[in-house]
């Protein structure tokens, strides 16, 4: 059935108005925008920075440090004299107590004496006399620098020198090893003399001795151009009596100190954490800068920190140090570091 010639038209006319008012409203808004000032906007609330006070309580620093057992290093065997290897004490691989004979050394010297005075001939001339040459044979035995395996890196008949390495103890005892970061070494200045070590799955745990802050040299490039950087380690000595491993992870628990009754802040408060601090005071209006107060530092378990001096409890700090500015940041980098 076909559409009425009249009802074609009303549509195509309906479709033309509605265009045009399209169209219309377009160039109003783009050519003709409202000229009404508007009221501009303001701001209405307060933002003010949180702030905390320090309040009373008891703290106590353990460390925990993720550790490996390692076997202490290895004793060198070196010759204490010249000469040739002419016999070895013990096998290859054999167990030794330090002090115990390990191989020996021929060690074969000539020496010239003085010939005697010859009597004058008939002629009466002295005679030439040539010096008389007279060999010394010494032995002496290279000793186990320590109680362990021998590793021996020497065969008889071989020619040595004094001091020559001839191969090696390899002992059997063992340490824990922790790398850590110059920054902790903030944390360490006053450790006990023991630990307590954890293996999983391993023995009940027990405490290593001797707990103490070493440097080890890396070989490498450091950033001043040099091929050496220094490490520091975390190490105590492992009891003979425990069964451990050359190369097992462990825990180093630490024991801290601990202080009673102590004025703590958060952390987030105080801006340094070795001995002296800063905090900052709010600003007395909106907008001001906050006022820092230097304070003296105690211990501090990662969330609370002792305020020894320079606060009491009544003070009122911010709860976060103050973002420092780009160039502020910058001028604080060229500055040389200190306590």
């Amino acid at each position: 059935m076909e559409n009425h010639p009249t009802r074609k038209l009303v549509f195509a006319i309906i479709r033309i108005i509605i265009s045009a008012v399209i169209a219309v409203a377009l160039v109003k808004f783009a050519f003709f925008p409202d000229q009404q000032p508007k009221e501009p906007l303001h701001g209405q609330g307060n933002f003010v920075l949180p702030t905390v006070t320090p309040i009373r309580g008891d703290i106590k620093n353990d460390s925990k440090f993720d550790a490996v057992v390692l076997r202490d290093a290895a004793k060198a065997i070196k010759s204490t004299a010249e000469g040739e290897i002419v016999h070895f004490f013990v096998a290859d691989g054999a167990s030794v107590e330090q002090g115990a004979p390990l191989l020996q050394v021929k060690t074969t010297t000539v020496v010239e004496t003085a010939a005697p005075v010859p009597s004058i001939g008939d002629d009466g001339e002295l005679p030439e006399v040539q010096p008389q040459s007279v060999e010394q044979t010494s032995y002496n035995n290279v000793l186990a620098p320590a109680t362990g395996t021998v590793n021996f890196d020497a065969m008889l008949k071989q020619h040595v020198t004094f001091n020559d390495p001839l191969g090696a103890i390899v002992l059997a005892t063992f340490h824990a090893n922790v790398s850590v970061t110059p920054d902790q070494l903030y944390a360490l200045q006053s450790i006990p003399s023991e630990a307590e070590v954890v293996i999983a799955n391993g023995p009940a745990p027990f405490m290593c001795t001797n707990l103490r802050t070493i440097s080890t040299t890396i070989v490498g490039q450091s950033p001043d151009g040099g091929n050496q950087n220094s490490s520091p380690q975390l190490v105590c000595d492992i009891p003979a009596d425990q069964t451990v491993f050359d190369g097992i992870k462990a825990t180093l628990n630490i024991a801290g100190e601990e202080v009673n009754d102590a004025l703590l802040l958060p952390v987030t408060a105080v801006e340094g954490r070795f001995r002296e601090g800063k905090v900052y005071l709010p600003a007395d209006d909106f907008g001001g800068e906050p006022t820092p107060v230097v304070v003296q530092l105690g211990i501090n378990d990662g969330q609370l920190v002792v305020i020894t001096e320079g606060l009491d409890e009544d003070s009122e700090v911010l709860e976060f140090v103050p973002r420092k500015s780009d160039d502020e940041h910058n001028s604080e980098k060229n500055m040389p570091m200190g306590y």
